[in-house]
């Protein structure tokens, strides 16, 4: 692994080493000047993802309702984007959902995980998107600077937003946070917010806290109030700035006809098929 860090390009130090999965031993390396921490490369990664979303994500619900709710009331402030929205890393689309719920033409991309909640609005003819989410997404990769890269050059976004939990001041033992989440391998990078902070900076933007969520947008984007908007506020905002622009029904029409579409072709090529003779 290279002794440098990929964020601020300082030197990194060898802080504790831990066994992920119960059996592959692992080093971890803190950079002090932006507090970047992160495993040695992970070798383990096909058995850490068996299945794409952990057993142990007993959040899962409880979050993409936190987040819907935050995005809903930012975007709603900042003036709804016309284009189509995209989620990274979308896991089952249960926000996708919800948001399409809130009036928000949002796609889904993973080609990991089954889309179960938001089969029919895939990404996969989005060229471009100005505003993406990466929920649960950061601590799953091990080079930041080449993940978001790679998401500028996909999407050419301008406001990202993403969740994850950060910590403050010298990294916490490995017995006494439960995020470094050894027991599934899947978390490998972890953050403080100053970390966030330079990272946003490699890439031209400014890193925002927004209650449980993060965001990366150009300075100047965020208005003031953001943060306090986000808090508990967000439950009474995000319904108003919704009200009335549900995308339920007419996704319904839309899964509809694609269903009759499908059915309508099946026929057809069960008429093409050659007759037994207890057909005739």
């Amino acid at each position: 692994m290279n002794a440098v860090c990929p964020i601020c390009a300082a030197p990194v130090n060898k802080l504790f080493t831990a066994k992920i999965l119960g059996r592959h031993e692992t080093t971890y390396h803190h950079c002090e000047h932006c507090g970047l921490l992160r495993t040695d490369p992970p070798h383990w990664l096909d058995e850490a993802y068996e299945s794409a979303i952990s057993t142990t994500d007993t959040g899962l619900v409880a979050r993409n309702l936190a987040c819907a709710r935050i995005v809903t009331t930012i975007l709603g402030l900042l003036g709804r984007p016309s284009q189509p929205l995209v989620d990274v890393a979308a896991g089952y689309g249960l926000f996708v959902r919800l948001m399409r719920d809130a009036g928000y033409d949002f796609r889904w991309d993973d080609p990991y995980a089954t889309n179960i909640f938001a089969d029919g609005f895939t990404a996969d003819d989005v060229n471009s998107s100005p505003v993406i989410t990466a929920f649960e997404v950061l601590e799953h990769v091990h080079d930041p600077c080449v993940f978001i890269d790679h998401l500028r050059q996909r999407w050419s976004f301008q406001l990202m937003f993403f969740s994850t939990e950060t910590y403050s001041g010298p990294p916490p033992a490995i017995e006494a946070w439960r995020y470094y989440s050894i027991e599934t391998g899947q978390h490998v990078c972890f953050y403080e917010d100053r970390t966030l902070d330079q990272l946003a900076a490699r890439f031209g933007l400014r890193h925002s806290r927004l209650g449980v969520l993060h965001a990366f947008a150009p300075a100047g984007t965020m208005p003031w109030y953001a943060p306090f908007a986000c808090g508990p506020l967000s439950r009474i905002i995000a319904p108003i700035l919704s009200m009335g622009r549900s995308r339920v029904m007419a996704d319904h029409a839309l899964q509809v006809r694609l269903l009759h579409d499908r059915q309508a072709h099946r026929g057809s090529s069960a008429d093409l098929l050659p007759k037994r003779a207890s057909d005739t």
